[in-house]
């Protein structure tokens, strides 16, 4: 039984022995991203009905919606911030939208060592993916 199992190993480990490695050379070599990824979060305000859904299913919560009253007494979007350090890119935020507001991009590249840069606001948020999409075209 021993000697099954230790030939198992050795032959699965001569067959990737001679092939090729599959090792990704990141920065350098851009990987490709599949089309449905969920990455950084687009907000479109003025699609935005303030129905707080999206804060409310959010496992982690890390997005605020913030509410309030114009002159008029009508209420009115005052801000839509999100965590992104704390998001876990479930997508349940996209789905239950029912305005189609909230869309995930496939901007993946916003790493930094400064923790105050993952917190965006309704303005960052409303221009995120605008370059990507002009270089597709």
């Amino acid at each position: 039984m021993f000697f099954n199992d230790l030939r198992k190993g050795f032959t699965l480990t001569f067959k990737y022995l001679f092939k090729k490695p599959v090792t990704e050379n990141y920065p350098y070599e851009k990987i490709e991203m599949p089309e449905r990824a969920r990455w950084l979060h687009r907000f479109y305000p003025d699609k935005c009905i303030m129905c707080k859904l999206c804060e409310n299913i959010c496992p982690p919560k890390c997005i605020a919606v913030g509410i309030g009253k114009n002159p008029e007494g009508k209420r009115e979007l005052r801000g839509y911030d999100i965590k992104i350090d704390r998001c876990i890119f479930c997508g349940l935020c996209v789905e239950v939208c029912p305005t189609k507001a909230i869309t995930m991009t496939d901007v993946h590249e916003f790493a930094d060592s400064n923790r105050n840069k993952f917190h965006f606001d309704m303005e960052q948020l409303s221009h995120t993916g605008e370059e990507e999409q002009k270089k597709v075209g």
